[in-house]
């Protein structure tokens, strides 16, 4: 029903760009033959003997109030023996006000005037004549017929008793185009939009079509796709596949990209669509890419925006169908609010079967396609955590009935908890993450060079973690002579990560809300710290607050770098509290980030998603 909607408004849309293109290229006709007449168009030409004083008349025919002017000209022979090339020359000619006119209408007088060169029109010099301004008539008189007299008050010596020709002509110049070229610009503006609309109108049409004769859905298969795989900071999501897979559940996993790592022995197996690295926004799950077509897109309505991606990425889309049919899928789920949600749910559409989504953070705070597009459809969504939960229900209140809270959580056994961890002799503060602007290095930096400068504390920072930044970042650090302080271990796998945790003193999460609106939702590194009893110090942004408090680590509620050298100086010179803090992270872990409990939740609502399929029951539309 949606699809028809969309297909009725968008060719409305269409038509009546379409009817404003003709109507105004009509115009534009108009007005351009209108103004070329006016170009052209004599009102009245008469003959004077110059030889002798006297009078002439003739008719005058006001035909255009287009022009801004009626000038009267002489046509001066250009073999005269009396120069006149300038008003100057003229003037000196031919004197002062050698004659009159008189303009009437009827009986009527409706303007009288002198016969004198006239220095505020131009002199036009053409080859065999030249075209002196001598006169001006009133150019918004009424249309209509009225009759000009000439009369020349004495002998006109300068010409040689020639005939005088007398010419009125319209002036005109760039402002009296305006009409016809306006007209001109909003019909190419309005024929273009009607050209750029019938894209997804024909985009829709086919969406409406294939709704109407696509087959039943009776496939028993769920299709969990990414947009990428596999990128080295989501290890939530392949623990939570690894997990549905264990439950026996009949789960297919496909990726439209390969990731940003290799896969390692014991990761989930997802087949890669397309062998091409993910562009740069897309992987970085932001709008940041910078190519021309990244640009271009991002200044597109997101209606429009979404119909680009469709079309940009068709031989995927095919690449999904075929997937789907291959495997008989009955469900597909898209895990984040991107390319393959967009993917996913058209191409549920297109197959009548179920679809769902997970989001996080980015993806609905600032989401790049139409809400309704991605959630109208719907069966169920989930979110990883509280502060995304809130950002949805406030944009989307008519799917808040279908969002189910899921926190990705841990393998617990594989976090063992350690039982004390030291500050001294020396601090050794630690980082895990992309080096992107939401991360919040740089404040971690000078917080560094702060508490080095104490001389209270022997200190090193690990850093974890590749991205963007890192280039700026190090400079950063070799300017405040922090180059021996700092270890940049790049990307490491999971296991070097638990081994940096057992050998820190404290995690150090310095997350920002970017200029992007991108944030932090729960970073896993953060819960993994928790669970194996490392002390977290960082910020408030994002969804920090639902797992960092004064009770589970040290939160820095004004993120600077001198609050978080403080928090961090405060924590190592606590021993007593440390320890409450980490055995208290440790039960927070235990009772709400077991992945094994939330694995449970996310299998019902797959298995309750299929079922429902097989029932026959139909995306919401």
């Amino acid at each position: 029903m949606r699809a028809i909607l969309g297909l009725v408004v968008v060719s409305l849309l269409a038509a009546a760009a379409l009817a404003i293109g003709i109507v105004y290229c009509r115009q534009y006709r108009q007005a351009r033959r209108q103004y070329e007449a006016t170009l052209t168009a004599t009102p009245c030409q008469l003959v004077v003997a110059s030889g002798v004083a006297g009078e002439v008349t003739a008719p005058y025919l006001q035909s255009s109030r287009l022009a801004h002017g009626v000038t009267l000209y002489l046509q001066a022979p250009a073999d005269l023996p009396l120069a006149m090339d300038t008003h100057e020359d003229a003037y000196q000619a031919l004197g002062g006000a050698f004659g009159s006119l008189t303009l009437r209408q009827g009986d009527d007088i409706v303007q009288e005037g002198d016969l004198g060169v006239e220095f505020r029109a131009e002199i036009i010099h053409a080859e065999d004549v030249k075209w002196l301004p001598v006169g001006s008539i009133n150019p918004t008189l009424p249309l209509g017929d009225y009759t000009l007299t000439a009369r020349l008050a004495s002998p006109l010596a300068a010409l040689a008793e020639r005939p005088l020709h007398l010419v009125a002509r319209y002036n005109c110049c760039g402002l009296e185009q305006g009409p016809w070229r306006m007209a001109l610009a909003i019909a190419l503006a309005s024929l273009t939009v009607f050209v750029i609309l019938l894209w997804p109108v024909a985009s829709l049409a086919r969406q409406v079509w294939r709704q109407g004769h696509a087959p039943a859905c009776d496939g028993d298969g769920i299709l969990y796709l990414l947009t990428a795989y596999p990128l080295w900071s989501e290890t939530f999501l392949r623990l939570d596949l690894r997990l549905l897979q264990r439950r026996n559940l009949p789960i297919h996993a496909v990726a439209l990209y390969s990731g940003d790592t290799a896969l390692k022995p014991d990761w989930p197996l997802v087949r890669v669509l397309s062998s091409a690295p993910a562009p740069r926004g897309i992987a970085a799950r932001s709008g940041s890419g910078t190519g021309i077509r990244s640009v271009l897109a991002r200044l597109l309505p997101k209606w429009l925006r979404a119909q680009w991606s469709l079309r940009s990425h068709r031989n995927l889309l095919q690449g999904i169908l075929a997937e789907c049919r291959d495997k008989r899928i009955g469900h597909i789920h898209a895990e984040f609010a991107d390319l393959a949600a967009l993917l996913g749910v058209e191409a549920a559409r297109q197959l009548g079967c179920s679809f769902s989504i997970g989001i996080h953070a980015f993806d609905i705070h600032a989401c790049k396609y139409p809400p309704r597009r991605l959630f109208g459809e719907a069966s169920f969504i989930t979110v990883c955590n509280e502060a995304a939960a809130e950002a949805f229900r406030r944009r989307c209140p008519w799917a808040a009935d279908r969002l189910h809270v899921i926190h990705h959580g841990l393998e617990l056994k594989q976090w063992p908890y350690v039982e004390r961890v030291e500050c001294e002799p020396c601090l050794r503060l630690l980082f895990v993450g992309r080096l992107v602007p939401k991360k919040g290095v740089h404040i971690l930096l000078k917080a560094l060079s702060l508490i080095a400068n104490t001389d209270l504390q022997a200190v090193q920072l690990t850093i974890i973690g590749d991205g963007p930044l890192g280039p700026a970042l190090r400079r950063q650090a070799e300017r405040d002579g922090l180059s021996k302080r700092i270890h940049w271990k790049g990307v490491l796998d999971q296991e070097a990560v638990k081994e940096c945790l057992r050998q820190s003193s404290c995690l150090c999460v310095p997350s920002v809300i970017d200029a992007n609106g991108d944030r932090d939702g729960i970073p896993n590194v953060v819960t993994e710290a928790m669970a194996t009893g490392l002390p977290v110090v960082g910020s408030q942004a994002g969804s920090l607050p639902e797992v960092l408090s004064a009770e589970t680590g040290w939160p820095v509620i004004d993120l600077t770098p001198e609050n978080l050298a403080a928090a961090i100086l405060e924590m190592a010179s606590q021993p007593d509290e440390r320890e409450r803090r980490r055995k208290s992270a440790r039960q927070h872990m235990d009772y709400r980030f077991n992945a094994r409990k939330s694995i449970e939740v996310r299998g019902r609502l797959f298995e309750q998603a299929v079922a429902g399929g097989r029932g026959g029951s139909r995306p919401r539309g």
